[in-house]
């Protein structure tokens, strides 16, 4: 039991730092070094806003729904991990844009997979010591943000856009190593109990959807303004 915590833990850090890297220098890239315009950059920001909390709840809805949450997250974050160093390596507008609308969103979901981790591991214990755990995850978390500022003055020689990227994607590579089989993937999590579809027929479960897009669509849209503004905030100062 101990070590899955530990293990959520170390997950929040490096998720922490996998976010926290690229968040300053995606405006830099995307204008200056891919050469994007200020329209095509907020269309890509704006449309990452909406496909990061479909994405969420899909994963969200998938991980409550199967055994094996470790293995999931690690695949989520092998992806992310290997789609961000695919960026370093090329470099292509394609891959940035890639970047902006599916790994870089997946370095904020695999944070909320290490909090329903660390949630699952916890379940059989008193109130208090959930809180205490979840407060140790948010600083774990917190920390992860005010240390990755102490990579770029580590490597001050090395391009900081590149070195941004490669932090992220090496972080999110390690994370998958923690939550791989070879660490102890082998742990299962209780499910949710639900009714197959085909016990309750796929209509309500097709309205249910229907009825979720409009509020998709606005929680991507409020999602998307506050970074949209923070990301452009750099370049306009400049």
């Amino acid at each position: 039991m101990r070590s899955g915590v530990n293990a959520a833990y170390l997950g929040l850090f490096l998720s922490g730092i996998a976010s926290a890297a690229t968040a300053p220098y995606l405006s830099t890239v995307g204008l200056d070094i891919m050469g994007l315009s200020g329209t095509q950059y907020s269309t890509i920001v704006f449309a990452s806003g909406i496909l990061s909390v479909g994405m969420s709840l899909s994963v969200g809805w998938l991980s409550d729904r199967i055994a094996r949450r470790r293995l999931l997250t690690s695949l989520l974050a092998a992806i992310a991990g290997l789609g961000i160093g695919a960026f370093v390596a090329f470099g292509s507008v394609a891959l940035f844009v890639l970047c902006c609308l599916i790994f870089l969103p997946l370095t904020s979901i695999l944070t909320q997979q290490f909090f329903a981790y660390l949630r699952a591991e916890s379940r059989h214990l008193d109130k208090l010591t959930i809180e205490n755990r979840n407060a140790r995850g948010r600083t774990v978390f917190a920390s992860a943000w005010v240390a990755t500022p102490l990579i770029f003055f580590a490597a001050s020689g090395l391009d900081p856009a590149n070195l941004a990227f490669a932090a992220s994607a090496l972080a999110c590579l390690a994370g998958a190593l923690v939550f791989s089989p070879i660490f102890g993937g082998k742990t299962q999590d209780a499910g949710l109990s639900i009714t197959p579809p085909g016990k309750t027929g796929w209509r309500p479960i097709v309205t249910a959807c229907l009825m979720l897009t409009i509020p998709l669509l606005a929680c991507g849209a409020l999602r998307a303004a506050p970074r949209l503004q923070q990301i452009l905030l750099g370049p306009i100062v400049t």
